[in-house]
């Protein structure tokens, strides 16, 4: 099958097993939705999803870990981990803070707001 519905990032989303399709669906998408769209290869579904290009943030898993064992997502730079963050806070009200990470020197999000705690340590 091309394509399929999938639950992943939290949803029943479409998901692609082939490339050229992907893109083709993207390519109607832009034509009935008057802008721009991004095909990106999911590593945890291992399939291909469409996102609109304006929320389109290039994240990956680190070698760090969360709380709970898991790969953490990281970011390039820090404006794309700013971007990402406005983007959770639009679609689902919550409020993160981006950091540089001093173990993989990559940044993350996080729950925690850093500039309070440093203000309370000074």
């Amino acid at each position: 099958m091309v394509k399929k519905k999938v639950k992943c990032h939290g949803k029943e989303i479409n998901g692609f097993t082939d490339l050229e399709e992907a893109n083709s669906s993207s390519k109607y998408m832009e034509t009935q939705f008057k802008k721009e769209f991004y095909v990106y290869f999911c590593d945890d579904c291992k399939l291909y999803h469409i996102s609109p290009k304006d929320r389109q943030t290039r994240m990956f898993k680190s070698e760090c870990l969360d709380s709970s064992g898991k790969p953490k997502q990281s970011y390039l730079t820090e404006q794309e981990a700013n971007m990402r963050k406005d983007i959770i806070f639009k679609e689902k009200g919550i409020k993160l803070f981006s950091y540089k990470c001093d173990k993989c020197n990559y940044f993350h999000l996080t729950h925690k707001d850093f500039t309070e705690l440093m203000q309370v340590n000074n």
